[in-house]
């Protein structure tokens, strides 16, 4: 920085360099030309002491000219500062050498595109704001009744571009311009409002309010809008220069700008001149306005929208805040306060008697103000709220409810992530469900505690107000999500704990966790949701819950902890120190599961740890060599083979995704399984296991194991000790599903290979004769390869004739009925060649 003191800066300051020199010699370097931003005598007003000189005034016109013709705004900016300027002008207009109502060009953002706006001097004097000599060109007569022009390329539909450009599309009014050079003297030079360390919305107001002290003008002391009738002038937002800072998309007025923007004053001054709101069709869009300042976009705090409230509520029809309805987005303006959450602005309009309850919108969607409170906004995101907003959000609900909000009621709610479905709430069900609400964690104990105290009910959800059939059809389904169940599955236990000690959930109720909009979701005992949530790895959760879960009483025999270590963390070290150390009875039944809303006892241990086998689609041969480790670890901890042959259990088996839908069948087909334990099961087990599988699953990897059933697995694998016990358990010889098979691709009934061809194709005739004396048979698929000559049926295939005999096939009537079959194509073929 040049030192004040500083030879160059008394030459400078002397006014002997004049405007032309001064500027100049400023653009030397960077320290002279800071000089042009300095209006004192020492920087670049030290000119003015020049006007008694004719020439400098006309230096200085001249300037100014230039900066019109050149679109230099930054220059004309710097000179409209210096002071006794806006005399030069007031002499001007009187000669006649400026006129009032000139326009200038100026190079400005629009759109996210520089172009050049025609300005009218009036706006372009009020950007810069430099009120003293706006008050002199309306003194001398401008005209209000304009405005901006921004230069648009023209297009014609159909047409490639031209490139050819007009202007065409209408910019802001003086009005408009003036309101907003306002709100930019007021948040600091620029009007930047965002950004920054620290930035308080309230407290740039605070600062703003004292810089009017100071004497900014009011647009009330602007004559001729409403003479001119350009009062209610609208604007298009992608026209006006920081498009970025508007939260709407309609045309809108000076008045309209105003309560965006959070200008309580400005509004005040301007309603003096509108009239009444309230009196128009629009008008309803006005107070909407005001809240989308602070919950849309963040342009204003709260302080700046109550102070616009209270300039409407001054200025508006009796009973207007109490009767407007809903905006676009079905929001009443209470639960759009709420969802901003405008504490102040809250209080301000239930103290005008707008409906604590809300507004029912299109269709009968009602938003509540009570879960718009709870609930974080859709703009925001974790991380990026202001740090008193969960306070500010405890503190509404707690006025709400004071007000006589209900607790219970329902109303229409949609995930902060925007994608999820809408679906109709009550308060617990959204407090509770923290992830897909985002609702803060340090004060969600609190809300809960809140609705409780007045009256909030956990379940079952209460019923909603009747409806027409059409309104009813409209509307997005009821939540079933459980709170209760709800705070388990999230890991809540203090919440979990305020719900069943003062709630009254009933911790041994079945429910819904998760998925509040599907029908065919999934309900669960609370006791499951805790140990075999998605977060099972955060034990000191798990453990805080369920001491929550006894403590109100909950039946903890619904779920065994062996059953769980073995199932779900799939640790044999913790099975076997819980049995030989902890005293589990490796052979008790597991407790029970809500499988389509019934109750259904679990089975014991071993048997759960067999049956599943095949539950993990992406982990199939892993979890195969997991799972018999771990049945090898329960029979060596103390386990009874024996008991598998009791029904209870194997009371209930989850359903298989993959693989073969048999578990002996997948554990037949691996040698490591093999042995005397698998040998003892298959004596064992009920018979129903030993036979194929039921279920259907999807195609795995193994293709070989793919549709198999124990008998012909065992056979496949060669195992020939597992085979003699399977039959001499008495399974069927034959596939059950022959129909299937029947209307299966060839890819598919490949793999549905009966028995008997598993023996022939492994060569193992005596054990195929053995089969087909049992009365085993080939499927239709094998007899089809059987006449076609295909695999083990082929004339140079080694197959015994006495096996032929026995599966009612001969090589002599098998190649016969081969050339007839090839005959009848042929002539089909040829039959249709000829139509």
């Amino acid at each position: 920085m040049l030192d004040r003191d500083s030879p160059l800066v008394v030459v400078f300051g002397s006014g002997m360099l004049g405007l032309r020199m001064f500027w100049k010699f400023s653009s030397v370097c960077k320290e002279f030309l800071a000089l042009r931003n300095d209006f004192t005598h020492q920087g670049l007003g030290s000119f003015a002491s020049e006007f008694a000189a004719i020439s400098e005034r006309e230096v200085v016109w001249s300037f100014t000219d230039d900066c019109f013709v050149r679109g230099d705004a930054t220059a004309l900016q710097q000179l409209l500062a210096v002071p006794k300027i806006s005399e030069v002008l007031a002499l001007c207009l009187k000669a006649g050498i400026a006129h009032p109502d000139a326009w200038v060009f100026v190079p400005s953002a629009v759109g996210g595109r520089v172009v050049r706006v025609l300005k009218p001097l009036l706006i372009a004097l009020i950007d810069a704001q430099n009120f003293e000599c706006v008050g002199v060109l309306l003194d001398a007569g401008a005209r209000v009744d304009v405005c901006e022009w921004v230069r648009t390329e023209v297009e014609v539909e159909g047409n490639p571009p031209t490139g050819f450009c007009e202007y065409c599309t209408c910019g802001r009014t003086p009005l408009q311009a003036h309101v907003m050079a306002l709100y930019a003297e007021g948040c600091g030079k620029g009007g930047k409002v965002k950004g920054g360390d620290g930035y308080s919305p309230d407290r740039a107001w605070h600062e703003q309010r004292k810089r009017r002290a100071e004497g900014l003008p009011a647009p009330q002391n602007c004559p001729g809008f409403r003479e001119r009738g350009c009062f209610d002038w609208t604007v298009r937002p992608e026209a006006v220069e920081g498009e970025d800072l508007w939260g709407v998309e309609e045309l809108m007025t000076a008045l309209e700008i105003s309560c965006l923007l959070g200008e309580g004053e400005t509004v005040g001054c301007l309603l003096t001149v509108h009239g009444l709101v309230g009196s128009r069709a629009d008008d309803f869009r006005v107070p909407f306005l005001a809240l989308s300042g602070p919950c849309d976009v963040e342009l204003c705090g709260d302080a700046q929208c109550l102070s616009v409230l209270q300039a409407l509520a001054a200025g508006c029809e009796p009973d207007f805040l109490s009767k407007v309805g809903v905006n676009e987005k079905d929001h009443s303006l209470l639960s759009f306060a709420c969802s901003g959450k405008l504490e102040k602005s809250v209080d301000f309009l239930l103290q005008w008697g707008v409906g604590v309850g809300g507004v029912a919108g299109r269709g009968g969607k009602l938003k509540v103000p009570l879960l718009e409170t709870i609930r974080s906004s859709e703009n925001s995101s974790w991380g990026n709220e202001p740090p008193d907003r969960p306070a500010r959000s405890l503190s509404i609900l707690s006025l709400l409810l004071s007000k006589g909000a209900d607790p219970n009621q329902i109303g229409v709610v949609t995930g902060v992530e925007g994608d999820e479905d809408e679906v109709r709430s009550t308060p617990l069900q959204v407090v509770t469900q923290k992830w897909r609400y985002r609702v803060d964690c340090g004060v969600a104990a609190d809300m809960v505690k809140l609705l409780l105290d007045h009256g909030a009910r956990c379940s079952p959800t209460p019923s909603p107000r009747p409806m027409q059939i059409e309104e009813a059809s409209s509307l997005p389904p009821l939540c079933r999500v459980s709170p209760f169940l709800s705070a388990c599955w999230y890991e809540e236990p203090k919440i979990a704990r305020v719900l069943g000690e003062r709630g009254g959930a009933d911790p041994d109720a079945p429910g819904v966790q998760t998925d509040p909009a599907h029908e065919d979701s999934k309900e669960d005992f609370a006791i499951w949701v805790v140990v075999e949530g998605e977060e099972y790895y955060m034990f000191d959760k798990i453990a805080e819950l369920v001491d929550v879960l006894a403590d109100i009483g909950a039946d903890l025999d619904k779920v065994s902890v062996l059953l769980f270590a073995a199932l779900q963390l799939e640790d044999p070290e913790l099975v076997r120190l819980l049995c030989e150390e902890g005293g589990a009875d490796p052979d008790r039944l597991g407790g029970a599961l809500l499988v389509e809303k019934r109750e259904v006892k679990m089975g014991g241990a071993l048997a759960a740890v067999l049956s599943d086998t095949l539950t993990d689609k992406s982990r199939t041969e892993t979890k195969l060599s997991q799972r018999w480790k771990m049945a090898e670890t329960l029979v060596e901890a103390g386990a009874k083979v024996a008991a598998l042959s009791c029904p209870s259990q194997w009371a209930y088996k989850r359903e298989a995704e993959s693989g073969s839908g048999s578990w002996v069948a997948s554990l037949v087909c691996r040698r490591e399984c093999w042995g005397a334990l698998l040998l003892q099961m298959l004596r064992t087990v009920p018979i129903e296991e030993l036979e194929e599988a039921t279920q259907k699953t999807e195609r795995d990897h193994d293709h070989d194991h793919i549709f198999a059933l124990p008998l012909q697995a065992s056979i496949r694998a060669g195992w020939r000790a597992g085979t003699t016990a399977l039959l001499e358990r008495g399974v069927s010889v034959n596939r059950k599903d022959v129909e299937e098979c029947a209307k299966s691709s060839y890819a598919f009934r490949y793999h549905r290979e009966s028995p008997v061809m598993a023996a022939l194709a492994t060569d193992q005739w005596d054990l195929a004769r053995d089969l087909a004396q049992r009365g085993g048979d080939l499927t239709e698929c094998e007899r089809e390869q059987a006449l076609d000559g295909w695999y083990v049926f082929g004339e140079d295939s080694p197959l015994p004739v006495d096996l032929l005999s026995l599966l009612s096939l001969d090589r002599e009537s098998v190649k016969r009925q081969k050339e007839e079959r090839q005959r009848a194509r042929g002539e089909e073929r040829k039959q249709e060649f000829e139509e």
